[in-house]
């Protein structure tokens, strides 16, 4: 409910969405939300969250999404009904120190926020069914996932994982594993045993051809499971011989003109690059956009849906980088390079076709779900770039 109309009668409502400077005034009242399930906050900062939040006492749902908070101080325990929390980038040094030990805690979803680490103490987490760490920056995964004793389902997408622990296998409830857009080269086939799998999806990771070869064959005497095949390294893309000539379109080089992103004349236009060891061609439009932020750019442009008109501003650095390639190569199982990049993961991409390389797509991307809010084509660029103006007069 919108907090100006629950305001006049706070004692009936159930649920409440608050954005930006709205807590300001709901907090002078929270306590008068006696029946209150679930609070969504959007866009606030905090420098220590309000723990008055944490005496809702029938709150089931707590949902933070693209906000700062500096630290969580002791309490969070107290909320003995809280079902499911959700955080999506969101600025945290780390997580609430008592989150583990929230008797009745169901469903935790953390997505684009940078954790580097995910620990679980014994008899933490002792009802959560559904674990969601989605790009959180996480290189590794406790031992201690495989002891949780309901868990049912697993989320690890988009996290620079080199390996899925192999005591993940004593997890005797898991019904599925998502792990896709990660670097692993191998998978454990202790995790097969498992007597309620039904599905495991590692698409976008690259494996050796012989760890491919013995998934397969995992995946094969075990028909029940589903298995979603990573790539095998072994099998190189090949680039088309086609590459287009079509310049980039007029409304791009306007708004990259107006932008201060302009094209150095004695530059040489970038006609192949390389990824991960194979040279693909450049088609002259996406030549040309390389040339033009070949040098950083700042701009501000709007973070959330390009359609939307209350988009939120962020400060972009418009620019290639090089860097990206290994990094996102896997994703789709297509080369993917990154051109803009902020610390919420919001990024355009130029997609290199593995069938047809003379082709390039440009997307926008979100890091709530990269995969379900791909933009449609190179008039979201234009779009995009049409809201954006320099940083230098912010």
């Amino acid at each position: 409910m919108d907090p100006k109309n629950a305001l006049d009668a706070p004692g009936r409502v159930s649920s409440l969405n608050i954005k930006g400077s709205e807590w300001e005034t709901v907090a002078a009242r929270l306590s008068d939300f006696t029946k209150l399930e679930s609070l969504r906050i959007e866009r606030a900062a905090f420098d220590q969250f309000p723990a008055m939040i944490y005496d809702l006492s029938g709150l089931r749902n707590l949902l933070l999404l693209d906000g700062r908070i500096g630290e969580f101080p002791v309490g969070i325990s107290r909320m003995e009904r809280l079902c499911w929390i959700k955080l999506s980038r969101m600025a945290i040094p780390a997580l609430p120190l008592e989150l583990g030990k929230l008797p009745a805690l169901q469903l935790v979803q953390l997505e684009g926020i940078r954790l580097h680490a995910f620990s679980v103490e014994e008899g933490d987490y002792a009802a959560l069914e559904q674990l969601e760490l989605t790009n959180c920056e996480l290189s590794s995964l406790p031992d201690e996932l495989g002891r949780l004793p309901r868990l049912r389902a697993l989320t690890v997408s988009g996290n620079p994982l080199k390996q899925i622990p192999p005591t993940l296998a004593t997890a005797k409830k898991l019904e599925s594993l998502y792990a896709d857009g990660c670097r692993l080269s191998r998978f454990p086939g202790e995790v097969f045993s498992l007597p309620a799998l039904e599905r495991i999806d590692l698409t976008g990771n690259a494996f050796p051809r012989d760890e491919y070869e013995a998934l397969e064959r995992l995946a094969k005497s075990h028909p029940q499971i589903e298995v979603l095949m990573p790539r095998s390294s072994a099998r190189k893309s090949v680039p088309g011989a086609v590459v287009s000539e079509a310049p980039l379109a007029p409304s791009i080089q306007q708004e990259l003109d107006r932008l201060g992103a302009k094209e150095a004349q004695s530059d040489e236009r970038r006609r192949e690059m390389k990824i991960v060891d194979t040279a693909w061609p450049v088609p002259a439009a996406l030549g040309e956009l390389l040339s033009r932020i070949r040098s950083p750019r700042k701009i501000v442009a709007p973070f959330d849906d390009l359609d939307d008109a209350d988009d939120d501003l962020c400060t972009f650095e418009l620019a290639y980088g090089s860097g990206a390639l290994d990094e996102h190569e896997c994703i789709h199982h297509h080369p993917y390079v990154a051109i803009a990049m902020t610390d919420t993961y919001f990024h355009v991409v130029v997609r290199l076709d593995d069938k047809n390389s003379a082709d390039p797509i440009l997307y926008v991307i979100d890091s709530e779900n990269y995969k379900a809010h791909e933009a449609r084509e190179l008039w979201r660029l234009s779009a995009w770039l049409k809201k954006a103006r320099p940083a230098d007069d912010d």
